[in-house]
């Protein structure tokens, strides 16, 4: 069974992944008491009343990781909405038939799938682990959960009816970093990240067009990544304006992901929340609920406004590498930096350490120790890294591509981090 959500070590491979049966209640359209004021189901609903907190979770199922779908949203049905907190949610599902003779295999050998679900739900409490009983608010046959611009309908929509003082989003999929190994109409090439990947419509949503989308929903008081490899300067910097806290992680996640009963049991109980105390919930929650994980697991919350400062340190600093004669010490410091399940994604406070430590320029130790007291200080709000393998995981990831098997991709120059800073030219003048 596939257990994580990485995309380069299990979407590619959907075909050898069997899912389970999946259940779910029937549609409904009645409400008790605590929506009943939200009238959703009427042709001309009422204004809901304004909560503090709306927590919005787009996830996206139709693929292998399905049944964690319906796992995860069980699992916010253990606490429910509350007077002051709405759980609403959008899911995908898609899974294979359960009649005997239906065929597992197209014509060619690719995975054949059966059903697909796309539905709207406003979560509900209630005792039954193995169906989702929450009201079903819309169902959406053959929506592209792959595509932008159905994320920022989804947000507009969930804002608009279940209307709060304060914001939450979360993507949840495979997440690849800032890089797909598939570009839109031309396989195999590659192309800027890759998260909510849509294996019905062989669709996701690149870092460009999240930023895009972010954009369009903005503000957010929170955004996660409830997905591997995602918590990157580069990544971060192109919706640095439309959220306030970013939760990700460094390395690939298990396939359970956030534990959102325990998140939102401490969100509805301390309703009145900020975005950090929030961005800090999701991360302790998720590190006491993989306490006992063995090969260990990272995550993270940052500052969104203070990747601009980081944006510009990082550059002078890579201005200044670039001055220096030998680059020898450069490139043993990227060599043993440390690395996550992609082994071009590197922490950024470890290499800086690394190379500024080794360096003999004055000037750049300086920059290097500006660097990661602005990490320490401004950016990170909280970082969990567990086992002793990732005790220099810092927080956040940069792209730092080495090593014989390694390559520098031009498409990442399509990023406003590469495109506004000197980081690219860096890594490029490093593989000389």
């Amino acid at each position: 069974m596939m257990t994580t959500r990485n995309r380069l070590a299990a979407g590619l491979f959907v075909g050898i992944f069997s899912l389970g049966t999946l259940s779910f209640a029937q549609p409904q359209t009645g409400f008790d008491e605590l929506y009943a004021n939200t009238a959703l189901a009427a042709k001309s609903p009422r204004p809901a009343p304004v909560r503090e907190w709306t927590v919005m979770a787009y996830i996206n199922g139709k693929n292998n990781l399905s049944n964690y779908a319906v796992g995860d949203i069980n699992q916010m049905e253990k606490v429910g909405s509350s007077d002051q907190v709405n759980m609403v949610v959008e899911a995908g599902t898609m899974y294979r038939p359960s009649l005997p003779d239906a065929p597992s295999l197209g014509p060619m050998g690719e995975p054949r799938f059966g059903d697909t679900a796309v539905r709207r739900y406003l979560i509900a409490k209630d005792g039954d682990a193995a169906t989702i009983n929450s009201p079903v608010l819309q169902e959406l046959p053959g929506a592209d959960m792959g595509d932008w611009e159905h994320l920022v309908e989804f947000v507009a929509w969930a804002k608009s009816r279940f209307p709060a003082r304060h914001y939450a989003l979360v993507v949840w999929n495979h997440g690849s970093g800032w890089r797909s190994y598939t570009r839109k109409k031309t396989p195999g090439k590659v192309s800027s990240q890759g998260i909510s990947y849509d294996d019905e419509t062989s669709n996701h949503i690149t870092t460009v067009e999240l930023g895009k989308a972010l954009a369009k929903v903005a503000p957010l008081d929170v955004y996660a990544h409830d997905a591997c490899l995602m918590q990157m300067a580069d990544v971060i910097y192109e919706f640095h304006k439309s959220a306030r806290v970013v939760v990700g992680s460094e390395e690939i996640e298990p396939g359970e992901g956030y534990a959102y009963d325990s998140f939102l049991r401490l969100l509805v109980a301390k309703p009145a929340a900020s975005a950090e105390e929030v961005g800090v919930m999701i991360v302790d929650s998720y590190a006491q609920s993989m306490a006992g994980h063995k090969k260990g697991v990272t995550l993270s919350a940052v500052r969104a406004d203070a990747m601009p400062e980081l944006q510009r340190l990082v550059s002078e600093w890579a201005r200044l590498a670039m001055g220096l004669r030998d680059s020898f010490w450069l490139k043993f410091a990227q060599t043993n930096t440390r690395r996550f399940y992609d082994s071009d994604y590197r922490d950024l406070y470890h290499f800086i350490r690394m190379a500024s430590d080794w360096s003999e320029d004055p000037a750049l130790r300086l920059k290097g120790a500006e660097i990661m007291r602005h990490i320490d200080q401004r950016v990170v709000i909280k970082n969990v890294a567990l086992t002793e393998k990732y005790k220099e995981a810092h927080g956040i990831a940069i792209y730092l591509p080495g090593g014989f098997f390694s390559r520098y991709y031009k498409e990442y120059e399509e990023l406003a981090w590469a495109r506004e800073g000197s980081w690219d030219e860096f890594l490029k003048r490093l593989r000389r």
